[in-house]
């Protein structure tokens, strides 16, 4: 049998709560796989509704759509509600749709999503692949929103545990993510996401965004993305402060999240002026609004990375600009950019070295460019979305030989 008709008997049923037309990086990286594995497999995509005007159905693509979904960012017990709702409507449609010769690959959106992923295909006897973009409970633990000594926490978290035991692999998306997760139990691989719209973000010209201030800026510090509780904010105070006695650089920041309103009412109380704030961006102004950027700031609280890779790492790389990444300094994310002389990284205690680090890259463009340059060169190694999609297929090939044989 050749390897086209082999490969055309098996079905891989994807499965998470966003999916194309959505915006957000997760339904945008799925996106991307299940497009590229139906050249080669039968897909199936099981999702939530997301968005009012959906795209055509296409022959390549079999997708299931619960008939709701959140289109926003509602109150807790509405998302919750939503959430398991969405769980029970995938429970179902696995039930009563899977069959010999699947392999079912979950996402973690909602975060229970992997724990019902292994005990439907427990039931039904077919593999499963749990593709981690996050670690919960463990977020929650750390940021105090449950306690870790709670009942309910110590169930969480076995369930958790059983499911990364039960799935054929789980693909973490970052090193230190996946070490951790190998440490509960888990059969991992690591691949890391990729830059969405990576082809863009190639160019080299200028930026119409950045044409358009007036007086054009000399230096732009940007950061873009979420601002969340995950992200440490009090060097963005430092930095305002430090912006409205030496006003030598502008600072643009796009996006939103529970710190982004916060950092908003901080540079106007202090009356920094060289502060721009854009909402979040559609994806056809993403390459020109990361061209904007003189260098681009990726912040993680201390402790985090084994549990959120932040996806603007990707996009920075892809597009040539230098990453000052302020986190743990020993982290998996800090020794690759440091490692790759694409970055800088700062503790988030060290303020004034932040800010040292800043004003060298303002003083010196020719650093900065020979930065952008090894980030291009680290993002082709290791983040581009051809050798991702690559390392994805051959864990199907891996994952139908093991049943087969099995």
């Amino acid at each position: 049998m050749g390897m086209d008709t082999e490969l055309a008997v098996n079905r891989i049923v994807f499965v998470n709560r966003v999916f194309d037309p959505d915006q957000s990086a997760t339904s945008r990286l799925l996106t991307d796989l299940a497009k590229a594995t139906a050249r080669h497999h039968r897909v199936l995509v099981v999702c939530s509704r997301t968005a009012e005007a959906l795209p055509p159905l296409t022959d390549d693509l079999e997708i299931h759509r619960a008939p709701f979904g959140r289109k926003d960012s509602p109150g807790l017990l509405k998302r919750a509600l939503s959430d398991f709702g969405f769980l029970a409507y995938v429970a179902v449609i696995l039930t009563f749709r899977l069959r010999a010769g699947d392999l079912v690959v979950t996402k973690t959106d909602p975060p229970l999503l992997g724990v019902l992923g292994a005990l439907v295909t427990s039931i039904r006897r077919v593999p499963l692949i749990v593709w981690h973009q996050d670690v919960y409970p463990e977020i929650a633990i750390e940021l105090g929103v449950i306690s870790a000594d709670s009942w309910l926490t110590r169930m969480l978290v076995r369930l958790r545990d059983w499911s990364l035991r039960r799935a054929h692999c789980n693909v973490a998306i970052g090193q230190d993510m996946a070490r951790y997760l190998a440490q509960r139990g888990g059969r991992m691989k690591s691949i890391p996401n990729w830059a969405l719209n990576e082809d863009a973000q190639t160019s080299e010209g200028g930026s119409e965004l950045r044409a358009s201030l007036n007086p054009e800026p000399k230096f732009v510090v940007a950061h873009s993305g979420t601002l969340g509780r995950v992200h440490p904010t009090e060097p963005l105070w430092a930095l305002i402060d430090h912006s409205v006695a030496h006003p030598s650089a502008t600072y643009l920041l796009s996006g939103g999240g529970a710190r982004f309103q916060e950092i908003q009412d901080r540079v106007r109380s202090a009356g920094a002026s060289n502060w721009l704030f854009l909402p979040y961006q559609p994806e056809h102004r993403l390459p020109d609004l990361l061209a904007a950027a003189d260098v681009h700031l990726v912040l993680l609280m201390p402790g985090f990375s084994r549990f959120v890779v932040p996806s603007k790492l990707q996009g920075v790389l892809a597009a040539q600009r230098p990453v000052v990444f302020v986190g743990d300094p020993q982290c998996d994310i800090a020794r690759l950019v440091v490692g790759a002389k694409c970055g800088v990284a700062v503790h988030p205690d060290d303020p004034a070295g932040l800010i040292a680090e800043l004003e060298t890259l303002r003083a010196h463009p020719m650093l900065r460019t020979a930065m952008g340059a090894a980030g291009r060169a680290l993002y082709e190694q290791h983040f581009s979305r051809c050798g991702a999609i690559r390392q994805w297929e051959q864990i199907f090939a891996d994952c139908f030989a093991a049943v087969r044989a099995g």
